[in-house]
């Protein structure tokens, strides 16, 4: 895997995007996506302090995926900045 600048190798799943999960007999069963990189096996110094962001997957369909919208994503920043900055700053 090549890794841009500021990129570096998940440390959860050593870079490989999937976990295997073991049987208490120690046979692997089947491999799951990694919860912290979602299956990329890299993350940037961003991703390393709150995560990747994941999809929304709508229940029952497997092939559309919808990611949050702009709207969404302004809100959480707000709110976010708000909870952090809001005695610094005042917003409209």
């Amino acid at each position: 895997m090549k890794l841009k600048e500021g990129e570096t190798r998940c440390p959860e799943c050593k870079g490989k995007g999937q976990i295997p999960f073991v049987t208490e007999n120690g046979m692997i069963r089947f491999y799951k996506a990694c919860e912290k990189c979602k299956g990329h096996g890299k993350l940037d110094w961003v991703e390393m302090v709150v995560g990747k962001r994941s999809w929304i997957i709508e229940p029952g369909t497997y092939t559309q995926i919808k990611y949050p919208g702009v709207e969404q994503s302004i809100k959480e920043i707000r709110e976010s900045l708000k909870k952090n900055l809001g005695r610094y700053l005042t917003f409209s």
